[in-house]
Formats: C-alpha cells, sequence, structure tokens
C-alpha cells in the first residue's frame, strides 16, 4: 500500500473488534521481480488498560521476514538504530475508547442454562469431541454444536471445540460463551494445556484454563512446566494469569519447579522476539527466591564454564581429547551442584578418563560424573 494514507478494514467495524486482535505489519521493497521483506511487526490494538490504541506510534521493526499472526507482539529493542515504522491510529476527539466489560452481562439475571448430565450425546458430537485438536469442523458441524452448547457444559472436553465456533468479532455471541463457561465443568489439566496455544488468544479463555491448572500437583506442572513455558509467547502482554501462575507455584517449590522454570526461560532468551518477556520473568523469579539464587548463580557458571571447554574443544585442531580432559580438571567444584537438566541430582565433580567428545559437527561433550 502507499504511505501517508489512511488503512480501513473494510469487513469488520470497530465495535467489533476482539480485544485480543492485533494487527500485523511486514514492509517490502519492490524489485522488478518479486517483493522483498525488510521488517516486520505485530501489535496489539488494546493495551494492556484495554483502552483502543490511538495517535502517532514510531515501531521498531524486526528485520527481514514476514510478520506471522502467531507471533507475539514485541518490538525491536535490542538493535542500537532499528528502521522504524510510523503508524498513525484513529482518535476520536478527546474520548478514550476502551474494550467494554461484559461482566454486567454475564452476571446478568439471565444466567446461564445449567447443562443435563441425563442428556445423552449423539455420535457425531461425541466424535467431534474427541477429534485432534487440529481437525477442521465443516460449518455444519460448527452449528451443530453451537446449537448444543448448553447440554455440552458438563462435558469438559467439549469445551475447546465449542470455542472454535465462537465469532469473537459479535459481542452477543462472545457474552453467551463466557456465561456458559462461568459453569463449565472444570478440564483436566492435560486438556486445559490445549486452550493456552495461540489459537485461543481470549484472555477469559486463557484465565480458565489457567484456573483449571491451579489444583493440579506439583508433579503434573513439572512434565507441564516446558509446554507452560512455550506458551507464555502467545500471551498479549508480559503480565498475565499463565505468569503469574508460573510464578507462585515456582516460588512454593524452588527446588523442583523453580529450578525448571529458571533453566526453561533462560533457554530462549537467545530467542529476540521474546527474549524481553523471558528476561523479565526470570528476573521476577530470582527477585523473590531467596538462597535458591546462589544455587543457580553456582549452576549458571558450570554451564558457562561447560560452553567454554566446549568452544575450545572444538576449535582445536589437535590433542582435543588431552585438552578435555585438562579443562575440566580445572574446573573446581567447593560443594556439590544440581544439574540444570535434572534437578535434585548433584554432582561434585567429573570422572575425567571417560569423558569424551561425541564425533559429530557440533562435537558435543560426553561427561561422567
Amino acid at each position: 500500500t502507499d504511505f501517508d494514507v489512511w488503512v480501513g478494514i473494510p469487513s469488520i467495524q470497530m465495535s467489533q473488534l476482539p480485544r485480543a486482535a492485533k494487527i500485523c505489519f511486514t514492509l517490502h521493497v519492490k524489485n522488478y521481480k518479486e517483493m522483498i521483506p525488510l521488517g516486520w511487526v505485530n501489535q496489539q490494538i488494546f493495551d494492556h488498560h484495554n483502552v483502543l490504541k490511538a495517535g502517532v506510534f514510531s515501531i521498531p521493526l524486526w528485520l527481514n521476514g514476514h510478520a506471522n499472526p502467531l507471533s507475539p507482539c514485541s518490538v525491536n529493542i535490542d538493535s542500537a538504530k532499528p528502521m522504524t515504522l510510523s503508524v498513525e491510529f484513529p482518535a476520536f476527539s478527546d474520548q478514550v475508547v476502551t474494550y467494554p466489560s461484559f461482566s454486567q452481562y454475564i452476571y446478568s439475571s439471565e444466567p446461564a442454562k445449567e447443562a443435563d448430565p441425563s442428556m445423552v450425546l449423539n455420535s457425531r458430537m461425541d466424535y467431534l469431541i474427541h477429534q485432534d485438536p487440529l481437525y477442521k469442523m465443516s460449518q455444519k458441524e460448527q452449528k451443530m454444536l453451537w446449537d448444543n452448547r448448553h447440554i455440552l457444559g458438563c462435558v469438559p472436553a467439549a469445551l475447546p471445540k465449542v470455542l472454535q465456533v465462537v465469532d469473537w468479532t459479535k459481542p452477543e455471541m462472545v457474552i453467551e460463551m463466557l456465561r456458559l463457561m462461568s459453569t463449565w465443568a472444570p478440564l483436566p489439566g492435560s486438556e486445559a494445556l490445549q486452550l493456552l496455544d495461540a489459537h485461543y488468544p481470549a484472555r477469559e479463555v486463557r484465565e480458565y484454563a489457567v484456573n483449571c491448572l491451579r489444583n493440579v500437583p506439583d508433579i503434573d506442572i513439572e512434565d507441564y512446566m516446558l509446554q507452560l513455558v512455550q506458551v507464555l509467547k502467545y500471551e498479549p502482554f508480559h503480565d498475565s494469569p499463565l505468569s503469574r501462575f508460573l510464578l507462585q507455584r515456582a516460588l512454593q517449590n524452588r527446588e523442583r519447579l523453580g529450578h525448571l522454570l529458571f533453566w526453561y526461560l533462560k533457554a530462549e532468551l537467545s530467542s529476540p522476539h521474546i527474549s524481553h518477556r523471558y528476561t523479565l520473568l526470570a528476573e521476577a523469579y530470582l527477585y523473590g527466591c531467596g538462597d535458591h539464587l546462589f544455587e543457580l548463580t553456582h549452576q549458571a557458571q558450570l554451564v558457562e564454564k561447560l560452553q567454554q571447554v566446549a568452544e575450545n574443544v572444538k576449535s582445536k585442531k589437535r590433542g582435543k581429547k588431552q585438552l578435555l580432559h585438562k579443562e575440566l580438571a580445572d574446573i573446581k567444584f567447593d560443594h556439590r551442584i544440581n544439574l540444570p537438566i535434572v534437578p535434585g541430582m548433584s554432582i561434585s565433580g567429573f570422572n575425567i578418563e571417560k569423558c569424551k567428545y561425541m564425533d559429530s559437527f557440533t562435537l558435543p561433550l560426553w561427561l561422567e560424573c
């Protein structure tokens, strides 16, 4: 499109914008053969106070590539001189436009109809409910689920499928769905996880999923932790029910959940599009974790030393094994250190004679303790 012109969205009115709506920009340059992407960025249309953006914004772009609606809404703050896109959102005189609160409608005198456990699902509905999450429903199937939504509230597994039917640009449909969710049978933790992926951006849905996880025991949260850290990137904002939930559970069980949360967050810091969020969450944990900070510091120092050993061995043309053994011997342990990859397992040194490097392109180290 041209610059210095208003770009309209003819298929949707302002009053129909979902709270989770985002706008995706890709800046192209055109040569005689093709359009070449120079930069991209995603932006939420409503801010974290539910206020509709208005006025002029200068947005730092991520270089190269096309905007992906599933990518997080972050800007390039790492570059000293980033390419920026100046965008003006329409302002409505002096009015501040906010996304409406539906709570007065959800809890009005017209409550959601109670699901009847005695109702028997027909075979087609049962088939749809237990289909793979990636299954594409036909319009007829979607209508069948929505028409029978009131009898599905006692079937936890039906919720993700019914949510897929909702048109979030229709306020009356959103209100009806939120009413239903207020009385819907809770999902088991393993099934609630799917409501936290990129296909369910609505805050109420994500908060419902987090509430389903609150009574899940720590041993199961350990199994889910990697997935939970990954889906953090789909939260519209840094402060979310999911991030607060993870911090709360991690601080209540620092040796297991806190350990996993820190290292899973740290593993994502090399991803520039989301590293700022993960850095903030890791810092929040470290501020509150007390003495666990010192243990994590020792673990991080050990990892850094081993990374340096691996780089030195890889760059050596001859005598790799001898260099590996020498540098491992130089690593001193003042006390036992928990392994980052296995919480609860600690080491006090290496069985150096059995340590080696593997014959592959990256030359990974084989370490025995």
